[in-house]
């Protein structure tokens, strides 16, 4: 799953140097998208986990009702 373009690492009339720079620029720019799409999971899994934890409380209380642990 590469978000690597057709594109060519060589410029014409550019030198080695900044074609390799080039390259640099553009394997830097995929890891700040990926860093991007990973914190997006971090974000969207402390969600789910703290909703899990509301229905885990949630159900805890239920539990604790039916069997007559806890008044309403």
């Amino acid at each position: 799953m590469s978000d690597e373009r057709d594109e060519p690492d060589e410029v014409e009339g550019v030198d080695g140097g900044a074609t390799s720079e080039v390259g640099d620029l553009r394997a830097r720019a995929a890891s700040l998208s990926e860093l991007e799409r990973l914190r997006a999971t971090a974000t969207s899994l402390r969600e789910l986990s703290t909703g899990l934890n509301e229905m885990v409380e949630t159900l805890t209380r239920i539990i604790a009702r039916d069997e007559g642990r806890l008044e309403d």
